[in-house]
């Protein structure tokens, strides 16, 4: 065991085409020796190399069930590469490890990207994940305690501002319909993927507005601004799982 070796490490795998591993290693063993100052014993390891593809990712996490090695946190690239291309394998890779581990042994996964959004997190963390970072935002210091978070079992929440907080008011309706806003999708194609007439979809978007506006939270006409509206109803307290992140055979999935 060295210095820069955790006398209780904490396992971590990553999952990232996109990564530098010296990287990763170098804020894990940064964050190490501070955690030794203090006289913690605990400290974050990588788990073996990093996984540069879903497919690489599987087998690292069927050999570690059959070695009785779990990590105890999984890193996962949103955008992490594919046999078939499917653009977000984070999505497929954390439906492997909900179907392959039960919930008492299931390591803690967390998404990593470079597009992050709440709706995303969401949508993760609805799916069995537990924590989201954000890589253009977060540093490796934030980065680290968000795992931390994750290995402690604490769960990401879309945060908001008290002073814009409406949640309690929309209406299912208005939920119903903020993942399509989101989406840029029009009347119809709402209408259609929801199973509901043109103008319940006109009524909700008009209500759901409106009560935007009386909060402060957009103003001036609606027109064509369904994205600012699903924005908008985020900063009050709204959340909800992107489309595209959703399962193929979820009915707000893609069709």
């Amino acid at each position: 065991m060295t210095e820069t070796e955790p006398d209780e490490p904490v396992y971590v795998l990553c999952c990232d085409d996109d990564v530098a591993e010296t990287t990763i290693r170098e804020a894990f063993e940064s964050d190490w020796r501070r955690r030794r100052v203090r006289g913690q014993r605990t400290g974050l390891k990588l788990d073996g190399t990093v996984a540069k593809s879903v497919s690489a990712a599987k087998s690292r996490l069927e050999r570690a069930v059959r070695d009785d090695a779990v990590p105890t946190v999984v890193l996962i690239d949103d955008y992490l590469r594919t046999r078939d291309g499917v653009a977000r394998g984070a999505f497929e890779l954390l439906r492997f490890v909900v179907e392959t581990f039960p919930p008492d042994t299931r390591p803690a996964c967390v998404l990593m990207t470079a597009a992050f959004t709440p709706t995303a997190a969401h949508a993760f963390c609805q799916q069995g994940g537990v924590q989201a970072i954000d890589k253009l935002r977060q540093a490796w210091d934030e980065r680290i305690a968000v795992i931390w978070r994750a290995a402690a079992g604490s769960s990401w929440r879309h945060t908001v501002d008290p002073r814009h907080d409406i949640a309690d008011g929309f209406t299912p309706r208005e939920l119903d319909i903020l993942p399509f806003l989101e989406a840029g999708c029009g009347v119809d194609e709402i209408g259609r993927r929801l199973g509901i007439s043109d103008g319940a979809v006109h009524s909700a978007r008009g209500k759901l507005f409106k009560r935007l506006v009386d909060a402060g939270l957009i103003d001036g006409p609606l027109g064509g601004r369904t994205t600012q509206v699903a924005a908008a109803a985020l900063k009050g307290g709204a959340i909800w799982s992107a489309l595209d992140c959703l399962p193929k055979d979820s009915l707000q999935g893609p069709v």
